[in-house]
Order: structure tokens, then sequence, then C-alpha cells
């Protein structure tokens, strides 16, 4: 088995509660700064680095950890990406190999019926998994659905529901539907943002601004009390992009 895809394997679970709740904390570290490539907006350069911090709490169950083990399965299974997709020149997956597709749609297929099982914080990572896999099996729209069923769970905590909201405006952008990028993040910022407050409203400036709509991303970035190191320069950035 390849470096990598032990790496794909969730960790195993000590029984000490402590040590779950600390596992699970580091493995969403690790998905989110895994998969930042994947959660840039190719429009307009619009940023969304996703920080998540402290979201695994006492659901941590056997329940849940037996739904990430199943998900780390599908992830073992799936054929190694294109190694020069991490740079930009070419995509992960070459969409004229047929098998290769209907392997991905498979494993697609595989996580929704796991997430559809699942519920709660599994549920959400197990549909941000499809979502991912129906992206590499070029499947839009598929990807789109799946993380429409991420944000509409319940009782997820606010910055998985604000993570999967950002998720999902970037599909719409990935796919040249701006207007419903936009819809999806004024949603987000009319309400509770908690720690992802600073990201969303950026990241809906950003938008407003590749729709040239200048005064409303002023108006979004007034908004921005406080941003956390790695957004500052994105924030500077921008504010001298709407003031030139």
């Amino acid at each position: 088995m390849s470096e990598e895809k032990e790496n794909d394997l969730m960790p195993e679970w000590d029984e000490n509660e402590e040590d779950v709740l600390l596992q699970g904390q580091m493995w969403i570290y690790n998905f989110f700064m895994g998969n930042w490539q994947k959660m840039l907006f190719g429009f307009g350069g619009v940023l969304t680095i996703v920080l998540v911090h402290g979201i695994y709490t006492e659901s941590v169950v056997s329940v849940q950890r037996d739904v990430h083990s199943e998900i780390a399965l599908v992830k073992n299974e799936l054929p190694e990406p294109n190694q020069m997709a991490q740079y930009g020149l070419a995509p992960m997956d070459n969409p004229s190999d047929t098998k290769r597709m209907e392997s991905l749609r498979a494993s697609a297929k595989e996580a929704e019926r796991i997430a559809g099982e699942a519920n709660g914080t599994a549920a959400w990572f197990a549909w941000v998994e499809a979502s991912k896999i129906w992206d590499r099996a070029n499947e839009p729209e598929a990807s789109i659905a799946a993380l429409k069923k991420a944000v509409g769970l319940s009782s997820i905590g606010t910055d998985l529901q604000v993570t999967g909201e950002l998720l999902l405006a970037s599909a719409h952008n990935d796919i040249g539907d701006l207007a419903s990028a936009i819809q999806v993040l004024e949603a987000t910022t009319s309400g509770d943002l908690g720690s992802l407050e600073a990201q969303a409203l950026i990241n809906l400036a950003q938008l407003y601004q590749a729709n040239s709509e200048v005064d409303k991303a002023k108006a979004t970035l007034d908004k921005v009390q406080a941003a956390p190191e790695p957004l500052l320069s994105t924030l500077a950035t921008l504010q001298a992009q709407l003031e030139g």
C-alpha cells in the first residue's frame, strides 16, 4: 500500500474519549489542509481556504467511527490522481478514460449510500467525500447535489454548515454559475457565521467584485471585523483593488 493510500485511511480510534476527540480534530485539520486546492474558486481567484477548529465533540460515537471507516475504504479504492493536477497542469482524471470514469461514479454512489445511512457530523463528511468523487468523475451537477445534502443536514454545528455552504458556492462558481454562488453566500452571511465570518464575507465580496458589483463588494468588506492571519493578505489585496 502506498504512503498516499495509507494517509487516506482514518486513524485507529482509541477507547479513551479525550484521544478520540483529539484524533477527530486532527483528521478535520488534515482533511482541509490536504484538499485546499479543491477549495479555490476558479473565477477571479476567489479564495475559500477554510479553517475549522474544534468541531468534533461528544457526538463522536461508534456509529460515526464506522461511517468514517467505510468512507476510508471507498477512498482507498479510488484510482490514483494525475500528479500534475496539484500544479494545475492537468485534471485529476482523464474524462476520456471510460473505465476510470465508471469506477469513480461507482465509488461516488457508494459514498452516497454510506452518507444516506449516516447522520450528523459523519453524514456531512460522507456527503462531502461523495461530492469530491463526483467532481473527479466529471459530474458537476451530481457533485453540487451531494453538497446540498451536506448543507441540508441538521445538528452539524455552525462551522460545518458554513463550510458546506462555502464549498457549495465554489462548486456553482466552478461551472460558471456566478449568480447561484452569490445567492448561496448571501444566505450564508445573513445568519450566524461562527469562526468563519471573515472567510465567508471575503468570499462574498470577491464574488460581487467578479460580478462587477463594486458597491456591494465594498459594503460586504466593511462588515469584516477581524480576519485571521491567513486571510490578511487576501483582504488587503481586495481592499486595494476595490479602491483602485
